[in-house]
């Protein structure tokens, strides 16, 4: 073989090695907590629980509606219906995170959510059911079953000290990360 074969060989074997180097690096990375997971209490890397309404508009952009609340905490809320998520801020801190998961099962009667594009952590996954949940979080600190007014679907909210979790029809649907409560 030529030393021109010999090269081009030897160069396209490095740059495959180092494609799939990078595909299993990236997959890696997006398989950890942190980068596409929803973390009670946390949030989803920029998109946290305490962060700066300024960091939220650099990431994410202008919400597509904003409204502020008179004499109330929170003192704004934020929807980005095509991300699938909403925030409240108080005093221009986040407080909760809306994320909407199974965009199909969350209907307000005036705005539709795009589905959010990450996952719940502890290998769950948007329609887990409440004993899917309640497995790996433990017994909630409320449970609140009622049924939606408009189609008289039975709903459930399980209330953690740093998570809602809502779900349809025994599936989850939505997550609501709080900052969690210090119990004295």
């Amino acid at each position: 073989m030529n030393n021109f074969a010999t090269s081009t060989r030897s160069l396209f074997t490095a740059t495959l090695l180092a494609v799939i180097a990078i595909v299993g690096l990236a997959s890696t990375i997006r398989a950890q907590p942190g980068n596409d997971s929803i973390v009670a209490g946390e949030g989803v890397g920029p998109l946290a629980v305490g962060a700066k309404k300024a960091v939220i508009l650099r990431e994410f952009g202008v919400p597509d509606e904003s409204r502020k609340i008179k004499s109330a905490k929170p003192d704004t809320y934020a929807a980005y219906f095509a991300k699938g998520f909403a925030v409240e801020y108080v005093n221009g801190i986040v407080t909760v995170i809306h994320f909407i998961g199974d965009a199909s099962l969350y209907e307000d009667g005036k705005t539709k959510f795009a589905a959010f594009f990450g996952l719940p952590d502890k290998g769950l996954r948007w329609r887990s059911s409440t004993a899917d949940v309640m497995k790996v979080y433990g017994t909630p600190v409320k449970r609140k079953d009622f049924n939606e007014s408009k189609t008289d679907a039975p709903l459930t909210d399980l209330t953690y000290s740093d998570a809602i979790f809502r779900f349809k029809m025994d599936q989850l649907f939505q997550i609501d990360v709080i900052k969690a409560s210090k119990t004295p």
